[in-house]
């Protein structure tokens, strides 16, 4: 039979399973939080890129019209936006 320490002795061995299997799952929980986390710190990343690309390319149509305007040569009107002929 079973004495009482063996008892004890085995019912530690049971907790620090469970403890190690609690362990081991909260592990898991915040590797997906952080990679969930990651997830939508690239979106919002993607996001701002996509901000980014849309200003720059407001500034690129912006000085092109500005060198049109300067420069009929490269395909302007020899008129300003305000309709005055330039001199």
């Amino acid at each position: 039979m079973l004495t009482v320490a063996s008892y004890g002795s085995a019912i530690l061995v049971v907790v620090t399973l469970v403890v190690k299997l609690f362990h081991l799952v909260n592990a898991i929980q915040i590797l997906i939080l952080k990679l969930y986390c990651l997830e939508d710190w690239v979106k919002e990343a993607e996001e701002q890129n996509s901000l980014w690309r849309q200003s720059l390319r407001m500034m690129e149509e912006r000085l092109v019209r500005l060198e049109r305007q300067v420069d009929p040569t490269l395909g302007g009107s020899p008129f300003l936006s305000s309709g005055r002929e330039r001199t």
